[in-house]
């Protein structure tokens, strides 16, 4: 299942090159305006069925219409921000139901969907709304070959950030951290914790925002 994002932004071409290019992998389903991908895969060489079943096919979720205005604005629109969170949405809807396996989000644009009249912070936050969990309940963990790193906090300033580091938020990432770790085949994963700022306080010299770290 993937959700493109910002019609005006570039969620939609790199979704349907993505799949273009992994489509014998698995199947897919993209929500969105089903008229414009589906003239944006036939000209990226892939062809559209009614209904995903095997791998290699390719099937469409027709939500939102884009206009030739808010893609043309290549900007945060309030239309552009109705659509793509439309679609999320959908999308979300679908997984939850069970007919699809995983979601895969494309670049959404807050300032858009903000200027529609909702409230959005993040993916991360707007999908733990969907499953009924708070936004701390949740943690963001992105997967390298070598590393799997949690976040402790998520959308916040900078200046914010430091502030919103506390010893429960920092056990949460941790906890969620070593449970993925184990979904993942790492029985005993070894987790570190890095300093809030390069010189990780010095001991109280130029920062205690690593305080609760010390033991």
């Amino acid at each position: 299942m993937l959700s493109l994002g910002d019609p005006a932004g570039i969620g939609p071409q790199v979704g349907v090159s993505a799949i273009a290019a992994l489509r014998s992998t698995d199947a897919f389903a993209v929500v969105g305006d089903a008229t414009r991908l589906e003239r944006a895969f036939e000209d990226a060489g892939v062809p559209v069925v009614a209904r995903a079943e095997k791998p290699g096919d390719v099937a469409l979720i027709d939500v939102a219409r884009w206009s030739d205005a808010t893609i043309a604005a290549h900007a945060p629109t309030a239309e552009g921000g109705r659509a793509q969170l439309a679609a999320l949405d959908a999308a979300i809807d679908l997984v939850q139901r069970g007919e699809a396996r995983a979601l895969v989000t494309g670049p959404v644009s807050k300032a858009a969907i903000v200027a529609s009249g909702v409230s959005f912070i993040g993916h991360t936050e707007r999908l733990a709304q969907r499953a009924g969990l708070d936004d701390d309940a949740v943690t963001m963990l992105f997967l390298g070959p070598r590393l799997r790193v949690g976040l402790v906090t998520t959308h916040l300033s900078v200046r914010d950030a430091a502030a919103a580091v506390t010893e429960a938020r920092a056990r949460r990432t941790i906890e969620h951290v070593v449970a993925a770790c184990r979904a993942l085949g790492i029985e005993r994963p070894q987790v570190e914790v890095t300093g809030v700022n390069p010189h990780a306080g010095e001991g109280g010299l130029f920062c205690d925002e690593v305080r609760l770290f010390a033991a």
